[in-house]
């Protein structure tokens, strides 16, 4: 079960990681401590391919700008330039990216040609479904992440004439009911990723790109989305 799977996770998080960095990096803040889980319970760093004899950074530079790019949705970073002054004056924020000194933290175009290469491999895209699918396992059946090219096969494989069964009537009033709470949770949604991560202003440009931003955000969501069921 998710919650179980979550529970597990939060243990670990809670009873191991939190009391190690505290001592690795001192008291940690609530922000903090929401980064850390989020970055946690996605395990961006998984999906990040090898660089190993390829022009460019190295891998370890790769996934702590992957981490800060989840870290500026989580702290609602209008810009890139936001992020990076944090990163030179937060030391923790700054660890727990995954940079040791400040001398460590890449320039601003460096961070632009990784988020272009993230945006072209659909990082966030990738560990988003990763995550949906981890969490539910077989229960993915209707979610939006869900890819619909297997069933489209499977259906042209096996396509039969439709059968229509009698529909038994419903209670007056019970479909607009059902719209208007399932519009309410996609407008809650919405307008968490618009005020808490990062949705509100996008300042960048081309569609794979736009994606990219907001995927940043729907990640970092769904996973604190998730870590509320446990906590």
């Amino acid at each position: 079960m998710l919650r179980d799977n979550l529970s597990q996770i939060w243990l670990q998080i809670q009873g191991n990681l939190f009391p190690w960095l505290t001592e690795e990096i001192g008291e940690l803040n609530e922000k903090q401590q929401q980064l850390i889980s989020i970055l946690e319970v996605i395990q961006v760093e998984a999906y990040i391919r090898c660089y190993h004899g390829s022009v460019g950074r190295p891998p370890h530079d790769r996934v702590a700008m992957a981490r800060a790019f989840v870290a500026k949705a989580v702290y609602n970073f209008t810009t890139t330039r936001m992020l990076i002054d944090r990163l030179n004056c937060d030391i923790k924020f700054r660890r727990i990216c995954g940079w040791e000194r400040k001398q460590d933290i890449p320039q601003e175009w460096d961070f632009s040609r990784a988020f272009s290469e993230f945006s072209e491999g659909e990082l966030p895209q990738r560990v988003h479904q990763a995550l949906i699918k981890k969490s539910y396992k077989n229960d993915l059946v209707g979610h939006l992440s869900r890819d619909s090219t297997a069933i489209d096969s499977r259906e042209k494989v096996n396509k039969q004439e439709p059968k229509i069964e009698p529909q038994p009537k419903r209670p007056v009033g019970r479909p607009k009911k059902q719209r208007y709470h399932e519009r309410s949770t996609v407008e809650r949604v919405i307008g968490r990723l618009k005020d808490e991560f990062g949705g509100h202003m996008v300042r960048v440009r081309g569609p794979k790109k736009v994606m990219t931003h907001l995927m940043f955000g729907i990640l970092a969501l769904t996973a604190d989305q998730f870590l509320k069921f446990v906590t």
